[in-house]
């Protein structure tokens, strides 16, 4: 005799094969049918009990529209194409400086509310001559104190979060600027975006330093900080243009707010992954030894490296420095936290660092001045149009930037890069000629004279 509990097990085989046999089925009159439940299945578990009683309806298959609507409700979109990401980054760290050119193709317009210029326009800013410099000056101040604040920030919080918390205040700050006309409220709004900018700034250079591809490194730090220029050719080609055909000023930096609104809501199409850099440093090393992500060796392996310093120890001779950094070792680990006095102790130490600093001062000291005065000291001294002015400022700011960028990175890394000791060399020597040219250019256009009436051969 087979005890009580073999039967019922049996008697539950043949009742599961059952069920299994009539939902193969594909007639509906097999469909609407339940199954008794056999004999001696008494006391079988709740599972079970749910299973038997269970509609066949909720069994079936779900139709093509509601099997699309649900990949539609779980479609995350994201960016993880690092080439996607920088062209992205490139894109809103032009669009941040939109209202340094915006700016400056509006300056003459920012004392139509003085007394002293006639009838006072009540719907323009009274600002004096000063009154414009201070305004010109208070974002690149919020600038040189956001860049501190932010590497401070991103040491603590993840840089995805940085980033977007500057840009959203940003959007506010520009929004702002958009819509005051009292100077002082201009030049805390100006600050402000200053203030904000400084994430992407930071940001974007750390990016390039880690996910650019090793034979293109220097093209994509070039045109990296060509957004800077970028940006400011827009603005200054918008606002200029829009003035000229009778828009009011402001609807120009209204329209910057609006796009870096929606840049501020792409960026949560990135993955932090993607912007985080300090998460996958093994990714890091086999990107920059490969050439980046496109799979081109750009270095020898490390089975060839092995053998060429064995080969050098064997002749008792030193190996080749792999790297500049070599030259100035760091003096504690770089695993250890600095703090800002021994982070500016081990500045002091590199003068290639400080030299290039003071020589970015100079250049960016005339280069913000020209740019920030040239629409109004035009205007008002060359006696030219708006129009005029800003399609000049188009073709020169327009053609430099880029004919510089790509032919100097090209040069940069026709001669080798600046990764050891010898290319830098090479490298600050085409600097330095390159910066005469630039001193020589500057010496002939200062001595251009603006004179009475019309003054076309000075003016081009």
């Amino acid at each position: 005799l087979k005890p009580c509990w073999l039967e019922s097990c049996v008697a539950y085989r043949d009742y599961i094969e059952a069920c299994v046999c009539m939902r193969s089925q594909d007639s509906r009159q097999n469909a609407k049918r339940i199954p008794r439940l056999p004999r001696g299945l008494r006391g079988h578990p709740e599972e079970v009990r749910r299973l038997t009683f269970a509609p066949w309806h909720a069994e079936q298959q779900p139709s093509c529209c509601k099997r699309a609507y649900g990949r539609l409700a779980n479609w995350r979109p994201e960016i993880s194409n690092p080439t996607i990401i920088f062209v992205f980054l490139v894109v809103t760290g032009a669009m941040v400086n939109f209202d340094s050119g915006g700016t400056a193709a509006v300056l003459v317009l920012l004392g139509r509310g003085c007394p002293t210029e006639g009838v006072p326009d009540p719907h323009y800013p009274c600002l004096s001559e000063a009154d414009k410099g201070i305004l010109g000056a208070v974002p690149f101040l919020g600038l040189c104190m956001g860049c501190p604040l932010v590497g401070h920030l991103v040491l603590r919080h993840g840089e995805k979060h940085v980033l977007m918390a500057g840009l959203a205040c940003n959007v506010v700050a520009t929004a702002v600027f958009a819509c005051v006309l009292n100077k002082y409220w201009l030049w805390l709004a100006k600050f402000c975006v200053g203030l904000t900018q400084s994430a992407i700034c930071v940001f974007s250079t750390v990016w390039v330093s880690k996910y650019a591809p090793a034979r293109y490194k220097t093209l994509w730090y070039g045109l990296n900080q060509s957004s800077v220029a970028v940006g400011t050719l827009i603005g200054y080609a918008v606002c200029g243009y829009l003035v000229e055909m009778g828009v009011y000023y402001q609807h120009g930096f209204k329209i910057q707010a609006f796009w870096l609104a929606i840049t501020c809501v792409l960026f949560t199409l990135i993955p932090s992954s993607g912007l985080d850099t300090r998460s996958d440093p093994d990714m890091t090393a086999e990107h920059v030894e490969r050439g980046g992500r496109w799979g081109k060796p750009c270095s020898s392996p490390p089975q060839a490296e092995s053998a060429l310093k064995t080969l050098y120890r064997l002749r008792g001779e030193d190996g080749p420095q792999e790297s500049w950094d070599v030259v100035f070792q760091d003096k504690v680990s770089s695993e250890t936290p600095l703090d800002s006095q021994t982070q500016l102790a081990l500045l002091w130490e590199r003068p290639i660092f400080l030299t290039s600093m003071c020589s970015l001062c100079g250049v960016y000291f005339v280069v913000t001045a020209v740019q920030y005065w040239i629409s109004q000291y035009f205007i008002v001294n060359f006696h030219r149009t708006g129009a005029e002015v800003t399609t000049v400022f188009i073709i020169v700011a327009g053609s430099a930037p880029i004919l510089g960028v790509l032919s100097g990175s090209a040069i940069v890394d026709h001669v080798g890069g600046y990764e050891t000791a010898s290319q830098m060399a090479r490298t600050s020597a085409l600097t330095v000629v390159w910066g005469l040219f630039a001193v020589l250019a500057g010496i002939v256009s200062a001595c251009v004279q603006p004179g009475p009436g019309s003054n076309t051969g000075g003016f081009y």
